[in-house]
């Protein structure tokens, strides 16, 4: 059923559901670990003329972008490195700012 909004020219807002119960994403992979990855990386470098003799132990540190702002951008992310709940916008504590729909004419 769709619904109407009450503001002319404004659609309503889709309900988020999350993940759909069937959906698998990568179900039929098996689930690989920080370890492989490493080793993967590592044979990689190694094809491509990377000399690793010398490398620190943990490969991916030859594969951090640093920008000149001074931010380190990693190869890879997981869920690990993943911050806490950042809030919602217009609730306390005010993390992601003090309005519901942030500067705009409508907020």
């Amino acid at each position: 059923m769709t619904q109407l909004s009450d503001q002319p020219g404004r659609a309503a807002p889709v309900p988020r559901t999350g993940i759909p119960d069937g959906l698998v994403l990568a179900g039929e992979f098996p689930t690989p670990d920080r370890a492989q990855w490493r080793e993967l990386v590592a044979e990689v470098l190694r094809k491509s003329g990377r000399d690793l003799a010398d490398a620190p132990e943990a490969v991916e540190d030859l594969l951090v972008t640093h920008l000149c702002e001074g931010v380190d951008i990693a190869p890879l992310y997981t869920s690990a490195d993943a911050v806490g709940p950042v809030g919602v916008p217009g609730l306390a504590p005010y993390i992601r700012g003090s309005r519901p729909l942030g500067a705009n004419p409508d907020g």
